[in-house]
């Protein structure tokens, strides 16, 4: 990404943050219909998105030391996005609710549930986690270089036991739901299809649950908080989580994660 595009997002990013606090404060009246609330959620999550891909970009964001795309930095930029939205959506419109020198005092920034910090450190324990895993097969000589490879040419896209690409241009999607080892990379590994559609199934329910949250909420209120997750479903995220690291094989050709 050239530095005229980088900055082009980031200024686009700006500028939506001032259209959701301008839209906040010129409409927060308690005539105003619900619905702009959602609106200017829609252009907040615009202005998070836009921003993170002018820091970093898109692909540099998803993809990892492999040149693969990630599943977990996929799930990670999924909730970071979707969460900094709404916090900053319903922080401005609570911002434009605030009269000063009013009786009362009305709640500026939204709280956040002990689930939704519980659930940020699954989600970087998850990130954090694989990247060690990872390094640890990618420093494990491999026992056999395998018939197209020899001593003095040995395959590129190896890197110890880890398969990677050549350039950061060859991630594909398909990475992010297909094992990651050398010699099996394009065979599906059934776990991350099994994590991505869990995760992609609670962070659309907790989209809709922000949304059912504005809506059924008076438009000269204020949104005290976000919505929480169940316990039980914390710990099935962190079961699938934890199993979702990638297969080995061992000293002794005994499978390890």
């Amino acid at each position: 990404m050239n530095l005229q595009t980088k900055w082009w997002r980031i200024s686009a990013a700006m500028l939506a943050f001032i259209v959701a606090s301008a839209v906040s404060l010129g409409y927060a009246e308690a005539a105003t219909p619900s619905y702009l609330r959602l609106v200017v959620g829609g252009v907040c999550l615009l202005g998070v998105f836009m921003f993170a891909s002018g820091i970093t970009g898109v692909k540099t964001a998803l993809v990892d030391e492999f040149n693969c795309y990630s599943l977990q930095r996929v799930i990670t930029f999924g909730w970071f996005v979707v969460l900094s939205s709404a916090f900053l959506a319903i922080s401005f419109w609570n911002v434009a609710l605030w009269k000063a020198g009013g009786s009362g005092v009305v709640q500026s920034f939204v709280e956040i549930d002990a689930s939704i910090w519980a659930l940020a450190g699954v989600v970087l324990g998850g990130l954090v986690g694989n990247g060690v895993v990872n390094s640890i097969h990618a420093a494990t000589p491999p026992k056999d270089a395998g018939a197209h490879e020899s001593a003095l040419s040995p395959d590129p896209r190896r890197q110890g036991s880890m398969y990677r690409n050549i350039e950061i241009d060859d991630a594909k999607p398909a990475d992010i739901t297909t094992n990651s080892q050398f010699g099996v990379q394009n065979t599906v590994d059934m776990t991350a299809v099994q994590q991505l559609l869990l995760q992609a199934a609670v962070l659309v329910a907790y989209v809709v649950a922000v949304g059912r949250l504005v809506v059924a909420t008076a438009s000269n209120e204020p949104i005290g908080h976000l919505p929480g997750l169940p316990a039980e479903l914390l710990a099935l995220l962190a079961r699938e989580r934890g199993g979702s690291g990638r297969k080995c094989s061992g000293p002794e050709g005994q499978d390890q994660w």
